[in-house]
């Protein structure tokens, strides 16, 4: 997490500071205070990023072994058709 401090307080500058990767800003003088209250802020957004990762990682996991059954499932189905079509011809 990157905080810009700056003695800047043009809206373009902060726009500029944002667009190269600051995630905050604050204009000197800092008051500890709000630093220390951003600071958490951005700690915040740090784990829940972690944990939607992780999350994602899980569903990710998740959706490869559903898609095997699933594979596993339609190749049962496409067998059972055949002896089906062999036990009752016609059909």
């Amino acid at each position: 997490m990157v905080i810009l401090l700056t003695s800047k307080v043009e809206k373009l500058d902060v726009v500029r500071g944002l667009e190269i990767g600051a995630d905050d800003f604050l204009t000197k003088p800092v008051n500890a205070s709000e630093l220390h209250a951003r600071i958490i802020a951005g700690r915040r957004i740090i784990e829940m990023h972690r944990v939607l990762t992780e999350q994602n990682t899980v569903m990710t996991d998740r959706l490869a072994e559903l898609c095997s059954a699933h594979a596993a499932i339609d190749q049962d189905l496409q067998q059972a058709r055949k002896i089906q079509q062999v036990l009752v011809p016609g059909w």
